[in-house]
C-alpha cells in the first residue's frame, strides 16, 4: 500500500505502525524475499513515481 505522508497526521502514524507490525510478523514467520529482489522492487517503484526533487535523466 502506498500512502502519501502528511506531517503530524495521526492516520499516517497508525498506517506506519501497522506496516511495521505486519512486516515483523512476516519476518518472524519466515516470509522474506531476497535482498536483491527487495532492492529491485524499490528501484522499479522509484522509476514509476519520480520524486519532485530528483533530477530527470538526460
Amino acid at each position: 500500500m502506498v500512502y502519501k505522508p502528511v506531517k503530524n497526521d495521526q492516520s499516517y502514524d497508525e498506517w506506519f505502525r501497522k506496516e511495521v507490525a505486519d512486516g515483523l510478523r512476516e519476518a518472524d514467520a519466515g516470509d522474506l524475499i531476497p535482498l536483491e529482489q527487495a532492492i529491485g522492487e524499490v528501484l522499479d517503484e522509484m522509476e514509476r513515481q519520480p520524486h519532485q526533487n530528483r533530477k530527470e535523466k538526460p
